[in-house]
């Protein structure tokens, strides 16, 4: 059967209905009920220390953002470093969750597809800007002539003008 995908051979996986995940590890055996109930206390242990670790950021980042106005006497150089250096170690601490992983990797990847951009040159890219000057020009032009026209015939039959 031929893909359909456009996406294929950039890294991404086609993933059809009769397809399904493959789970890590050694074992193959069905998914039972037993399975699920570890899975899912293996979640829930790592999903409340990730929301104490975010929330920690949350709480790091909004304390830089307090102090920095709190302090208002000091040098606002010194306070900017200092609410720089809070916001490095709250993404530190947001990078240690899952949360954090998934977000870094998902700018890797969002870095990775916009390198594959095609991006116009400058001659098309001003070619293309006078292009949409031109029409949105001529658009106005036949919006105003369109207004004078519908105002006369209004006031042609409503007497007012």
């Amino acid at each position: 059967r031929a893909s359909v995908s456009k996406t294929e051979g950039w890294g991404f996986e086609s993933l059809l209905a009769c397809h399904t995940f493959a789970r890590p590890g050694p074992e193959r055996a069905p998914i039972g009920s037993a399975h699920r109930i570890m899975v899912a206390k293996a979640e829930t242990q790592g999903t409340w220390l990730d929301t104490l670790k975010l929330g920690v950021a949350l709480a790091l980042l909004a304390g830089g953002v307090f102090a920095f106005y709190w302090f208002g006497e000091i040098s606002q150089l010194y306070r900017a470093v200092a609410l720089i250096a809070v916001a490095v170690v709250a993404l530190a601490v947001a990078y240690s969750s899952e949360q954090g992983q998934r977000a870094w990797s998902f700018m890797q990847n969002a870095r990775i597809e916009l390198r594959k951009v095609v991006w116009p040159t400058r001659t098309e890219a001003i070619q293309t800007t006078l292009i949409v000057l031109v029409v949105v020009v001529l658009v106005g032009i036949f919006l105003w002539l369109l207004d004078m026209l519908l105002s006369w015939g209004y006031g042609a039959i409503t007497g007012v003008g």
